[in-house]
């Protein structure tokens, strides 16, 4: 009789730990899925409300820009595993262990991976600016994924549909002339060289000939140049380089600046979307969480009043 009693007892205290752990599972299950809805509701919010700039137009600071997408540097990149002409690419490659320390524990482990690090150019018809890349949440519009029984050491690989083997290769990847979405901190890329150096450079060349200076600004005819003549041959230089400046970006199409990761913590993403794709697919990811929370806090309950009939 004692040793039922026993027996139960132990069974109880074995559901009561099974439901703790479960408890603590689904709770930590249940945190992501709320901390999830937050971040892409917050996304889909800010995709809609911020307004799109032009490249031309656009201010400092956080910006929205849609275009279409090129190689800054003229030539497209190739992908590493599968040698595809594009704009961005990251690939990963995994394999598929067992853990023989822990019996049944299988799982993919990381050999390598990558993220293209070039700039990317964004044309919206206006003209053009740069993009880095770099710490940017990407929503590519290809993503390749197969595997093989072997480890593939030549690249470009082949891309198979086959579902099985101990290595798993990945790879996704952006393309000229795709629509490009950018949202993030404009920032300028006037080096060493900016507008008030320049104006001071020209100023001293202007200085190196004193005849042809007072020629241009001796406005009161004494044979020199005062402060306010002064004044006027330095308003003078700077508009001359505020209009190389310009006849510059023109001749080029593409602005001194570039977007890049804020550094404030705002969203830096980038895809081969339209806005409301964006938007719909972020809304998508924030039901999706929502539901992960709701199912995991139904558990967690359901687990919490078990533990309490257990030791009721």
């Amino acid at each position: 009789m004692r040793a039922n009693r026993d027996l139960m007892e132990f069974h109880s205290y074995k559901a009561v730990a099974d439901a703790v752990i479960g408890m603590t599972l689904f709770g930590a299950l249940g945190a992501i899925g709320l901390v999830g809805w937050y971040r892409s509701l917050k996304r889909a919010r800010m995709i809609e409300d911020v307004p799109t700039s032009r490249t031309r137009s656009a201010a400092q600071g956080h910006v929205e820009l849609v275009g279409h997408q090129f190689a800054a540097s003229g030539k497209a990149l190739l992908a590493p595993l599968t040698g595809v002409p594009c704009t961005w690419w990251r690939y990963r490659i995994e394999q598929y262990k067992v853990d023989y320390t822990a019996p049944g524990r299988r799982h993919w482990v990381t050999l390598e991976q990558a993220v293209s690090s070039d700039p990317i150019l964004i044309d919206d018809g206006k003209g053009r600016m740069l993009v880095d890349p770099r710490g940017a949440e990407v929503m590519p519009s290809v993503k390749d994924c197969w595997r093989n029984n072997q480890a593939s050491l030549s690249r470009p690989m082949a891309v198979r549909n086959g579902r099985s083997g101990r290595f798993r290769y990945t790879e996704e990847r952006m393309h000229e002339g795709e629509t490009f979405y950018v949202i993030g901190e404009l920032h300028s890329l006037r080096p060493s060289l900016t507008a008030g150096d320049a104006s001071r450079d020209l100023l001293t060349q202007w200085k190196r000939d004193q005849a042809a200076l007072i020629r241009r600004f001796d406005a009161d005819g004494n044979g020199r140049i005062d402060s306010d003549e002064w004044d006027a041959a330095r308003e003078a230089a700077q508009a001359e380089v505020r209009e190389r400046l310009q006849a510059r970006e023109q001749a080029a199409g593409v602005t001194m600046d570039t977007i890049r990761r804020p550094e404030n913590g705002l969203p830096f993403l980038l895809a081969s979307r339209q806005p409301v794709e964006m938007a719909n697919k972020y809304r998508l990811y924030a039901r999706n969480n929502l539901l992960l929370f709701i199912v995991c806090g139904a558990i967690e309950l359901y687990l919490f009043l078990l533990t309490r009939h257990l030791f009721a």
